[in-house]
């Protein structure tokens, strides 16, 4: 079975570490490693090199930009705008801000769907009341202050500081949504 392999060879000697990274059955691997040791060809490539070092970051870090579907030169051209300096924990800070945003618009609709619904129905019904309360319950929700992050290169994550059970009672959907844009799970 082919499976993808990070393999981390060290030469002390020369107080170095090399990362390569294979795909292929172990047998495979076994025999591409046993040609770079004699070759001493690391398997990280140029370009490879260049970005971490424009990112300040490791090799293995540019990993979790792999599964957002932000458009990450807009997001660096944004920064560039600003004055910032790109730098991986900086770029996954605006995909975590992107994520935030995407999902206050969702909260929003929701509302506003949730009093459509609450409007066609007659005052003081069981229905209305009940739509009443959810809308009551979603308006104590600030993505701003119940959303919150940490940005360490492979150990960055976003959560709910503040009510989770509200945003995944009324909005798993639209949760599961804004996960998938940003590449990242709550």
């Amino acid at each position: 079975m082919k499976k993808m392999w990070i393999i981390a060879v060290e030469d002390t000697a020369a107080d170095e570490l090399f990362l390569a990274k294979f795909s292929g059955t172990k047998e495979q691997v076994v025999k591409k490693l046993s040609e770079m040791m004699r070759t001493e060809k690391v398997l990280v490539t140029g370009s490879e090199k260049l970005l971490c070092d424009l990112l300040d970051c490791g090799w293995l870090d540019l990993g979790i930009l792999d599964d957002t579907k932000y458009d990450l030169k807009e997001i660096v051209e944004d920064l560039q705008h600003n004055g910032i300096k790109p730098s991986l924990n900086i770029i996954t800070g605006e995909i975590f801000r992107k994520g935030q945003k995407a999902l206050e618009e969702k909260l929003e609709e929701k509302i506003c769907e949730l009093k459509s619904e609450r409007d066609d129905c007659k005052k003081d019904s069981e229905e209305y009341n009940a739509l009443q309360k959810q809308i009551k319950e979603l308006k104590r929700c600030n993505t701003e202050n119940d959303i919150d992050w940490s940005c360490n290169f492979r150990n960055s994550s976003i959560w709910f500081y503040e009510n989770e059970e509200i945003y995944r009672k009324y909005l798993a959907d639209e949760i599961e949504e804004v996960e998938d844009d940003m590449g990242f799970e709550f």
